[in-house]
């Protein structure tokens, strides 16, 4: 599993590269890599579900309303404290 800015990527390969006109950073597959897991997702399906059910729950948990009040509130009372 590849960790992208926070963002999650399992199965290929990224690198980050400068996205155009902007300060930003965008991920840019490695397209032999890709084609190598959605192929593995092809033949392997239960093994392909039992993942996406896994990572719709940890995002579920962690991008939840509730997770980004606690965030912002945390965030929030850092910057009051100074």
């Amino acid at each position: 599993m590849l960790l992208l800015g926070g963002a999650r990527a399992t199965g290929f390969e990224c690198s980050l590269v400068q996205a155009p006109s902007t300060s930003l950073r965008w991920a840019d597959p490695d397209y032999g890599s890709m084609r190598k897991a959605l192929r593995g997702a092809l033949e392997d399906t239960e093994a392909a579900k039992r993942d996406a059910e896994s990572a719709s729950d940890e995002i579920r948990l962690e991008r939840s309303w509730e997770s980004a009040a606690l965030k912002m509130i945390e965030r929030l009372d850092s910057i009051a404290r100074g």
